[in-house]
C-alpha cells in the first residue's frame, strides 16, 4: 500500500463510522477525567500513522495559527466549564479564576510568548486568568505584579504566589483552579501538594513521576480497542516499545539488557513488516523514560550499536532535562517521517488539544535533519497546519484532521487513563 493510500484509506474508515467514532469518543470522556492542556507528537511513516512523544504540560501555543487561536477559546471554555462543573463549581455572579503555575523560565523569550498566548485564549473564553509560580525567579520585593518581556516584543504580567493552609493566593485573592504549565522534572515543590484548589493537569504526572513507557502502553490498549471497535489493524496506529530499567550511561551499566531487549523488538518488528510487505529496515529509538525537550534521544539499526556507544552519545544520553541523570530508557520503534514543507524540510505534526477535544496543530521542521532523526533539536522551526482551515473545506478532503486528529484523541484518552491509574497513589497530590 502506498504511503497516501493508507491515510486514505484509515480517512475512509473514519469517515464511514464518523458518528459512531464520536459516540465512541463521547462515553469514553464520561468514563475518564481527561487534562485539561495536552500535545502529542505524530509520526506519519506511510506504513503506519502514530503518535511518538506525548507531552502534559506543552508549551508551543503561540505557534498555533490565528485560525485555530480564534476557535481554540471556545473548546477551553467547553473544557474547563466541564471541569468546573463536574467539580460542583457553579459562577453566577462572576467570571471563574484560572491560575496558570508556569516552568522558571527567565531568560527563554518564547516561553513567555507561549505562555502568553495560552492566556489569552483562556482569557477569551470568558475567565480571568492570573500566572505565577512559588519559586519564580523574579523579585517581587517592590511590586506584587512584575512584567516580563516576550518574543514577540511584548510583555507578559506575572504576579506574587504563596502557598497558606493548602490554598494557593495572589494579592488580588484565591484563584478557582489551578491550570499547570510546568512539567516538574525534579519534582513539584511541596507546598503544592495536597492544594485544596482543583488542579489540571495533575502534578504526579509531571516528569518526576511519569513514565513514557506507561504512557504507551496505555495508549496501545486504548488503541486496540478503538481499532476492534471499527475493524481497523492496531499495528497501523501503535508504536510498538519496550522498557530498561537501571541503566547508567556513563558507567555502561544496563547496557546489555538495553542490546537484548533492542534485538528482540528488531526482530518483532522484522516479522511485522515481512508479513506487511513493508520495504523498510526496522531502526529503534533509544529514550530517556521521561523528560523533554527532545534530549536524550538516539537512534539504532543494531543491539551492536549499543554496545559500542562511544563517550559522546553516551554523555548525550546520560543527562537531560534540568541535569537529571537517566535512569531508565523506552525502546521505541523507529517510524520515519514521510512530510515535508513546501521548502522541503523534513516535518512532522503536532497537535494540542484540551481535554478529549482539539484544540489545534502545527507542522515542527527540521531542514538539519533526516526523515528518521529527532526533529526537536537545533534547526527546528514551526509551519502552520490549521484545524479550523481543515474544517472549513470539505469532509473528504480533511485528511490530518480525520486521521492525525483521531489519534491525538486516543492519546489525550490515554492521558486521562494514566490519571486514573496515578490518582490511587498516596502521595500523588
Amino acid at each position: 500500500m502506498k504511503p497516501e493510500e493508507l491515510k486514505l484509506s484509515l480517512k475512509n474508515c473514519l469517515l464511514e463510522n464518523w458518528t459512531s467514532v464520536e459516540e465512541w469518543f463521547q462515553s469514553q470522556s464520561l468514563l475518564f477525567d481527561a487534562p485539561l492542556t495536552g500535545s502529542i507528537d505524530i509520526r506519519d511513516g506511510g506504513f503506519k500513522i502514530a503518535p511518538v512523544d506525548a507531552n502534559l504540560y506543552p508549551a508551543g501555543w503561540n505557534n498555533l495559527c490565528q485560525a485555530d487561536r480564534a476557535e481554540a477559546s471556545s473548546v477551553f471554555k467547553k473544557t474547563i466549564t466541564s471541569k468546573l462543573d463536574s467539580l460542583g463549581l457553579n459562577f453566577s455572579n462572576r467570571a471563574p479564576w484560572i491560575h496558570v503555575i508556569p516552568e522558571n523560565h527567565t531568560k527563554n523569550l518564547f516561553y513567555w510568548e507561549n505562555l502568553k498566548t495560552l492566556a489569552e485564549l483562556v482569557r477569551g473564553a470568558g475567565f480571568k486568568v492570573t500566572i505565577g509560580g512559588i519559586d519564580l525567579p523574579v523579585d517581587f520585593s517592590t511590586q506584587a505584579e512584575q512584567l516580563l518581556e516576550t518574543a514577540s516584543g511584548g510583555s507578559l504580567s506575572v504576579v506574587k504566589t504563596w502557598i497558606e493552609d493548602h490554598t494557593l493566593h495572589t494579592p488580588s485573592g484565591t484563584p478557582d483552579l489551578i491550570l499547570v504549565n510546568n512539567d516538574f522534572s525534579s519534582g513539584p515543590p511541596s507546598e503544592l501538594f495536597h492544594l485544596k484548589q482543583p488542579v489540571s493537569p495533575p502534578l504526579c504526572l509531571g516528569w518526576f513521576r511519569r513514565s513514557k513507557y506507561n504512557h504507551f502502553a496505555i495508549y496501545e490498549k486504548t488503541a486496540k480497542e478503538f481499532c476492534l471497535e471499527f475493524k481497523i489493524d492496531p499495528f497501523l496506529l501503535t508504536p510498538y516499545g519496550s522498557l530498561v530499567e537501571e541503566v547508567d550511561f556513563s558507567e555502561k551499566i544496563g547496557f546489555e539488557q538495553m542490546a537484548e531487549k533492542a534485538d528482540a523488538l528488531i526482530q518483532k518488528l522484522e516479522a511485522e513488516y515481512k508479513e506487511r510487505e513493508i520495504p523498510w529496515k526496522p531502526k529503534v529509538f533509544v529514550k530517556s523514560d521521561s523528560g523533554t525537550y527532545g534530549m536524550g534521544i538516539l537512534v539504532i539499526e543494531s543491539p551492536d550499536e549499543i554496545l559500542n556507544l562511544g563517550r559522546k552519545a553516551r554523555n548525550k544520553m546520560d543527562v537531560v532535562k534540568n541535569k537529571l541523570k537517566t535512569t531508565r530508557v523506552l525502546l521505541q520503534e523507529g517510524i520515519p517521517t514521510l512530510l515535508t514543507t513546501s521548502e522541503g524540510d523534513t516535518a512532522e505534526p503536532v497537535i494540542y488539544f484540551s481535554a478529549l477535544q482539539l484544540v489545534g496543530g502545527f507542522l515542527r521542521a527540521n531542514r538539519e535533519r533526516g526523515h528518521l532523526e529527532n526533529l526537536n533539536a537545533k534547526g527546528m522551526v514551526f509551519k502552520k497546519l490549521c484545524m479550523a482551515e481543515l474544517r472549513k473545506e470539505s469532509r473528504n478532503d480533511r485528511i490530518e484532521e480525520i486521521v492525525y486528529g483521531t489519534i491525538a484523541r486516543l492519546s489525550a484518552l490515554s492521558m486521562a487513563k494514566e490519571v486514573e491509574e496515578l490518582s490511587h497513589l498516596k502521595d500523588c497530590p
